[in-house]
């Protein structure tokens, strides 16, 4: 079991399996599997691990024990508390318990929750923070309640403190007060030590009055150290947790009162001094440039200036004379990160007023040219460095950016880019100013440093990287010329657009030369189609007319001449008056029939061709020969229009409803054929409709070419060379309809002629 727990990274000091009737007390059913530990070894889950959690670690159920050293209390329930054992301390996360809904454990015992009580934690380790901690599922108070000694306090080291190493440890820390923030029910004291600054934070239920008689004081605090940190996790600064006003006592008392600090002019701030001068406050005076109420105040003496952090409220304008009484934060300058020192946690006064100082009329290149000469010797920028003191100049903006907090405008001065920072109402007046517009700027200068890293020469001197304005009000930007309208951007937007303009027209050429091409096929294959149709109509009627020729000429004759023959029989008396008078009679009948027969079919073969008549007597004609011999009443309707068909177009109309009438008298036996020709001239189309009411038969049922039957191919064909359609209905008992649509076209006439010649 040991080698198990080992392998995951755990030191684990002390390793008990809890016994069923401490789980019974416990009353949760999480703590099955739970292994008692030492917070030490919780905390030594590996970083590798942390990285990859996002919540609870399966199988890590543990049981700690330990003192409570802290803890806060949110409206009405605990939130959360710090537990430490002899080897260190850990945050007990009851908020987030209950958001996962794993807390079980008993309300009453959380409320009467205090530093000093031992305790016995039952949860799971959770990497999802700063640094490992529990996500209790229950709390058992031990020894009824009766409050420990709380674990002495450590001196931490720099190098843990300020690493976030200390976080959840009992530490005892010393620091100069520089000044105080009022967070509601709690204050939050901000302290300088040896390490550097931190902030010790303590209810105003243990200490309700602020501490102004103790700023600039040095201060003992004993607390919990907690930490800062970013959402990736990493440390930025350490917080002392205070649980009572005993942890904070008076080391040594202030040195003075804030207007009675040694005095120091704003360009001798944190300059040399040939003894050593302490952390404690100092005052300066200045002439104001920019202040924010609450935030900070800019002063100036000629090429210097100095930012001075306050949380007064007092009102200032620019021109106000004013002590300010504060502590030197040099952080800015060894980080190097920004420029020169400010004034932090200060205390302001105003002493009278002058006229406003009027903006330092100096470009940005020669800021930047006058430091670097400077470094370049070992020596001081001459009138000053400029950093933090108010300038003009002239820009050209170049780009506007909106930020979380407003906008920047990004300018080019000379050689320089620099950016005006401003407020989003300051930033939304100024949105209608153009890109490239020739600015005359006003505001406050704030020069980023770069230090060197090499040895030589022997003198430190950051170099100026960036720079920032700090404009006051809409005012201190102003547009000298705007720019030329045939800007880059324009000129880009109208090739742009000539480009497009010119891709659109070459695509819709190429798609208009392709629907051309579609379209003159299309029309060369209806064409063609056409071309067939009358060639095909012409070469049908000339074969018909020449076979009803060739019947005429010997068929009709031959049998005319056996009539004639048997005619010449009987008259002649070669018949005796009995039987064979019989049989002659009979082949006179047959032949008579089959007269009749053949010239009926002769003429139907020879009357299709329109010369004299009109479509509409042609399809009256052909009616009236095709019900010859047959019950069915045919009648035929035509409307106006149809009589200008061409003839190639009428004479395929008078083929499919030949074709029509003779299937259904053929097939349908019907007692009625009606035949309606209708021209439509929206279309320019000729809708024919064959309807009967024989006997219909069953779609998908009739026969077709495969068993010898071409009538439907035929008809169907014949519309579909017009470029039409034909459509044929019915279902047994209750008649056929045959609908066919052909097309009328300009060119029918020439096509006709074609086929003709």
């Amino acid at each position: 079991m040991i080698t198990r727990f080992l392998q995951r990274g755990r030191v684990v000091l002390s390793l008990v399996v809890v016994s069923s009737s401490t789980v019974a007390c416990l009353g949760v059913e999480q703590a099955e599997g739970a292994r008692s530990a030492t917070i030490a070894a919780v905390r030594a889950l590996p970083l590798t691990m942390q990285g990859a959690s996002r919540g609870a670690v399966e199988d890590d159920a543990v049981i700690v024990h330990g003192v409570v050293t802290w803890l806060t209390r949110g409206e009405e329930t605990l939130d959360y508390c710090v537990v430490q054992d002899d080897t260190a301390g850990i945050w007990v996360n009851v908020n987030m318990a209950r958001m996962r809904g794993v807390w079980r454990g008993s309300e009453e015992d959380w409320k009467r929750l205090t530093p000093g009580m031992e305790v016995e934690i039952t949860g799971r380790t959770d990497l999802s923070g700063y640094a490992p901690m529990i996500i209790p599922h229950a709390i058992r108070i031990m020894r009824d309640g009766l409050l420990q000694p709380l674990p002495e306090p450590r001196l931490p080291a720099a190098e843990t403190l300020f690493a976030g190493s200390d976080d959840s440890q009992r530490v005892l820390v010393e620091g100069i007060l520089q000044g105080y923030r009022d967070e509601g029910t709690r204050w939050v004291l901000v302290l300088a030590g040896t390490f550097g600054r931190f902030m010790a934070i303590i209810p105003k239920t243990s200490m309700p009055l602020p501490p102004d008689d103790r700023v600039d004081g040095t201060l003992r605090v004993v607390g919990v150290a907690a930490s800062r940190f970013t959402t990736r996790g990493q440390f930025v600064s350490p917080s002392i947790l205070i649980n009572d006003i005993d942890d904070l006592s008076v080391v040594e008392p202030p040195h003075s009162k804030p207007f009675e600090a040694p005095a120091i002019p704003l360009e001798g701030i944190a300059r040399f001094q040939p003894t050593a001068i302490s952390s404690h406050r100092i005052r300066t005076e200045g002439v104001v440039t920019h202040a924010i109420p609450g935030q900070v105040i800019y002063l100036q003496r000629g090429a210097i200036g100095v930012r001075i952090e306050t949380q007064s409220v007092q009102s200032l304008a620019p021109g106000d004379v004013v002590e300010a009484a504060g502590f030197i934060d040099r952080t800015r300058v060894t980080a190097d990160v920004s420029a020169a020192v400010a004034i932090v946690e200060a205390v302001v006064r105003r002493l009278r007023t002058t006229t406003p100082p009027s903006p330092l009329p100096v470009q940005p290149d020669a800021i930047v040219t006058l430091n670097r000469d400077a470094r370049r010797y070992g020596l001081l920028a001459q009138p000053g460095d400029y950093d933090g003191c108010l300038i003009a100049f002239r820009a050209k903006l170049v780009e506007m950016q909106r930020t979380v907090e407003g906008g920047a405008l990004l300018m080019v001065a000379g050689e320089s880019t620099l950016a005006a920072v401003l407020p989003r109402d300051v930033f939304e007046s100024l949105a209608a100013i153009e890109v490239g517009s020739e600015l005359a700027v006003r505001g406050i200068v704030q020069c980023d440093l770069h230090a060197p890293q090499s040895v030589r020469p022997i003198w430190h001197h950051p170099s100026v990287e960036r720079m920032t304005i700090l404009p006051r009000t809409a005012a201190d930007i102003t547009v000298l010329a705007r720019p030329s309208w045939w800007n880059p951007q324009r000129l880009r937007v109208l090739l742009g657009s000539v480009a497009a303009t010119l891709v659109g027209a070459l695509v819709w050429v190429w798609l208009l030369r392709r629907q051309v091409a579609a379209t003159t096929r299309r029309l060369a294959a209806e064409m063609r189609s056409r071309r067939d149709a009358a060639v095909e109509y012409q070469a049908t009627i000339g074969e018909r007319n020449r076979l009803a020729a060739n019947l005429h000429d010997t068929l009709l004759q031959t049998l005319g001449g056996i009539g004639y023959q048997l005619d010449a029989c009987e008259a002649g008396g070669l018949l005796k008056p009995d039987g064979p008078r019989l049989h002659f009679d009979v082949a006179r009948r047959m032949v008579n029939h089959a007269n009749g027969e053949l010239q009926r079919s002769v003429w139907a073969m020879r009357s299709l061709p329109i010369s004299d008549q009109s479509l509409s007597q042609s399809l009256r004609i052909l009616a009236a020969r095709l019900g010859e011999g047959h019950h069915a009443a045919i009648t035929v309707e035509t409307s106006a229009g149809v009589d200008d068909a061409p003839a190639i177009v009428a004479g395929q109309i008078l083929l499919i409803v030949q074709e029509a009438i003779t299937n259904a008298l053929r097939h349908g036996r019907p007692k009625s054929i009606r035949v309606a020709v209708e021209s439509k001239a929206d279309d320019d189309t000729i809708h024919v409709i064959v309807r009967d009411d024989g006997a219909g038969f069953e779609m998908g049922e009739q026969r077709g070419t495969e068993s010898g039957h071409f009538g439907i191919h035929g008809m169907r064909e014949r519309a579909e060379r017009l470029g039409g359609s034909l459509q044929i209905e019915s279902h047994p008992g209750e008649g056929t309809t045959v609908h066919a649509v052909v097309a009328r076209r300009a060119y029918d006439a020439e096509l006709t002629e074609m086929g003709e010649s």
